[in-house]
């Protein structure tokens, strides 16, 4: 009698640590199931973007989606030149970072969907301090030596370019178009104004380079092809999140107008370099 309930009692046992492990396997296989893995491209390969091996402000956009979805979602990020780019979105359905509607609007497919802003940005004319002119509108490039980064356009510059009011000469990087400033190769460039005041930073060229806001602009999230409603929604979701709002000051500050500043000042405002800039 005695054996027969202890055989009982190990069968039920067994049953229950069964099921228990069954349940654990089928809760993990259907989380699983849910987590959908999604590969962002990405044409930004310099601070603050990149600023190391898997350091900088796209990665931290990828932890702050992992963390907003609470494990349903897990994302890859693929860094191609913007030559590239540009052959994937016409072939491929693809989800683009830190995209602008205006600089795809040639190549743009009609079924193309875009997030809220995700960051703010400025661009900035650049000029060499001993320049007699000064550049604060596109005419004010007119009949000047520009210097940009190859592949990339320029708001309210092509126009002139198309009518040769002004001279292109391209570079890799931003550091390359400093040079080409400072050995008098172009007289005005145009790039971000996180990068231009971190290389006024690093190389110490407060009075020698001069600074004033060429475009404000929102960098969004781009999705050809496919209307992911809900990759969507979380995407928007940083407008709203505290994290992200940290995420983002810690490589740039948010309004101090540049024309405001004195020639000294123009970068007091941004935090110091965080990494090699030779963007």
């Amino acid at each position: 009698m005695w054996k027969s309930s202890a055989n009982k009692l190990r069968n039920t046992s067994s049953s229950n640590y069964l099921g228990i492990v069954f349940g654990i396997i089928l809760i993990s296989f259907i989380s699983s199931a849910k987590a959908e893995t999604y590969t962002l491209y990405s044409y930004h390969p310099v601070p603050p973007f990149i600023t190391g091996e898997n350091q900088g402000l796209t990665y931290e956009l990828v932890q702050e989606l992992e963390s907003l979805s609470k494990g349903q979602h897990s994302f890859n990020i693929q860094v191609v030149p913007r030559k590239r780019l540009n052959e994937l979105i016409k072939t491929e359905n693809i989800i683009v970072l830190w995209a602008n509607p205006r600089w795809f609007k040639e190549i743009m497919p009609s079924q193309t969907f875009w997030s809220d802003r995700i960051m703010l940005d400025t661009s900035v004319y650049v000029w060499e301090a001993t320049n007699t002119k000064s550049y604060k509108s596109p005419n004010d490039l007119i009949g000047a030596s520009f210097g940009g980064i190859k592949n990339y356009k320029y708001n309210n510059i092509e126009v002139l370019l198309t009518k040769n009011q002004a001279r292109r000469t391209d570079a890799d990087n931003d550091w390359q178009l400093t040079q080409m400033l400072l050995s008098g190769r172009i007289d005005v460039a145009i790039m971000l104004e996180i990068n231009a005041c971190n290389l006024i930073k690093k190389h110490h060229l407060f009075e020698k380079i001069n600074l004033a806001e060429h475009n404000s602009f929102d960098r969004k999230v781009m999705l050809t092809g496919v209307n992911d409603k809900g990759l969507i929604k979380l995407i928007n979701k940083l407008q709203r999140s505290p994290r992200w709002a940290a995420r983002l000051a810690n490589y740039r500050a948010k309004i101090v107008p540049i024309d405001q500043l004195a020639p000294g000042d123009y970068c007091s405002h941004l935090p110091a370099p965080t990494t090699v800039l030779n963007n």
